[in-house]
């Protein structure tokens, strides 16, 4: 009787053991959660950092200086061109060179509403300053006549050093605008399709 009950101890002591955690084994969790905290700090403190570059990038005013920032600028151009372009004609556009020499301005031409009987309105994209702009106007294609209507400023952070290019190939229109403010700098490339006629 002694016996089995020395042995049936010494098997409750072996299976008690197993449910304990060693010295190693406790360092090395601390270890590994030693690395995974240093690594959320880093990327914490990274983020801290670059904050102020995009938040100045984004809304331009992290210095005081007011105004948008090159991205929003970049966005509001982009789609512009994007609708001009889309509307206009294939059958005419100025500067009409027969290369494709880019230019720092472009002129199309396109229909007021699907029953104009022929071109009836133009939109000139041009870089007046620091300033992005589209004007808009009547157009008589029978005399080639032009009238100024409106002006619409796209853009206010473009690089004056880089102006904007646009260039026709075919029925596609391209523009390549370089914007900066302050030591912020990108350039945004947009192409689009004329689709009528």
């Amino acid at each position: 009787m002694k016996t089995k009950n020395i042995n049936y101890s010494i098997v409750n002591i072996q299976w008690k053991r197993r449910f304990g955690f060693t010295m190693v084994e406790l360092m090395v969790t601390i270890l590994i959660a030693m690395l995974v905290f240093a690594g959320i700090g880093v990327a914490i403190v990274d983020s801290i950092k670059s904050f102020p570059k995009m938040y100045e990038r984004t809304t331009g005013n992290y210095d005081g200086s007011g105004g948008a920032g090159i991205i929003p600028d970049s966005y509001v151009a982009k789609a512009a061109f994007d609708r001009i372009c889309r509307r206009a004609s294939i059958k005419k556009f100025l500067p009409d060179t027969a290369d494709t020499t880019p230019s720092d301005w472009i002129e199309v031409y396109y229909y007021n509403d699907v029953n104009s009987p022929s071109l009836d309105r133009y939109a000139r994209l041009w870089v007046d300053g620091n300033d992005l702009k589209v004007d808009h106007g009547t157009y008589v294609e029978s005399t080639g006549s032009t009238s100024f209507t409106s002006t619409e400023t796209l853009a206010i952070t473009v690089d004056t050093g880089n102006l904007p290019k646009f260039a026709v190939q075919a029925a596609s229109v391209t523009m390549a605008l370089s914007l900066k403010k302050g030591n912020q700098a990108m350039t945004v490339t947009s192409t689009a399709v004329r689709h009528n006629e």
